[in-house]
C-alpha cells in the first residue's frame, strides 16, 4: 500500500492498494470491513466529503466517488493526507518517478 489512509468519524480506516482494491478496515481491530475492486492500482489518498462521499484516484484514469457510513474526518490531528479545510501544502515533486496525475478518459 502506497497510499495515505483516509480516517472516518466513525473510526473506520479507508485505504487503496496495489492490488487494485479499495479497503474499509475497522480502526480499533484492523479487521476488513468491506472492499471494492477498481480497475488499477490505488496509490492516491483518499478524501472523505462532508457527507460521507469517499473520493479517491485510480491508475485505470479514474476518480471514484465511494458512499460510506462515516459523516466526515476524523476529529483526529491525522485524519487525512495534508488534513484542514483546504488540504494544501508544498510537495517535492522532483523524486517521483511519475509526477503528473490524469484524471478522466
Amino acid at each position: 500500500m502506497r497510499s495515505t489512509p483516509a480516517i472516518g468519524l466513525d473510526g473506520v480506516v479507508y485505504v487503496g492498494s496495489e492490488d487494485k482494491n479499495f479497503y474499509a478496515l475497522d480502526g480499533q481491530t484492523g479487521e476488513k470491513k468491506w472492499s471494492i475492486g477498481m480497475g488499477g492500482k490505488i496509490e492516491s489518498s483518499p478524501a472523505i466529503g462532508s457527507d460521507g462521499t469517499i473520493y479517491v484516484g485510480c491508475w485505470d484514469k479514474k476518480l471514484y466517488a465511494i458512499a460510506s457510513s462515516s459523516r466526515g474526518t476524523s476529529e483526529s490531528s491525522w485524519p487525512q493526507f495534508r488534513q484542514g479545510s483546504r488540504r494544501a501544502g508544498f510537495v517535492d515533486l522532483s523524486r517521483i518517478k511519475y509526477p503528473y496525475l490524469h484524471i478522466g478518459d
